[in-house]
């Protein structure tokens, strides 16, 4: 009876004090919440909703933010671009080319809102891509995007 007289007059009831007085000490680390489970399955669904849509950047120039462009396709290099045209101009157009695009915005003539940074495309893309006056052409990582 000796060698359970610690454990049954300390250790026990200072478990039980634990427990009860401090129960995220008590708390199984693997249990989520329904609201950890719902970000976590929000976050998987993200990451396997972005689509690679450009294998290689150039140089760093900077950042846009709260463009308004209409998503086109490229047929002639399989690519998706967002194409803003600049107010008050004819004929200025900048082409962004993202990095990644998530499906739900790979609709051919959709308005969205974006910001992100802004990069030269790499030269092999350049020469592949039909520069009508007025177009300028960057690739984009996405920061931010919206459907308007």
């Amino acid at each position: 009876m000796k060698k359970y007289s610690f454990f049954l007059s300390i250790a026990l009831p200072a478990f039980f004090i634990i427990s009860v007085l401090c129960p995220a000490c008590s708390k199984d680390t693997d249990t989520q919440t329904n609201e950890e489970v719902q970000e976590q399955e929000n976050e998987e669904q993200e990451t396997s909703d972005l689509v690679k849509n450009l294998s290689s950047v150039g140089t760093y120039i900077g950042e846009v933010h709260d463009l308004s462009g209409t998503v086109e396709y490229e047929p002639s290099l399989n690519l998706w671009k967002i194409r803003v045209v600049t107010e008050n101009t004819i004929d200025e157009v900048n082409n962004y080319y993202p990095v990644t695009i998530r499906k739900h915005f790979m609709s051919e003539h959709s308005s969205v809102q974006f910001s992100g940074k802004v990069y030269y495309l790499d030269e092999q893309t350049i020469i592949q891509i039909p520069q009508p006056a007025g177009s300028k052409y960057y690739a984009i990582e996405i920061s931010k995007i919206s459907k308007k």
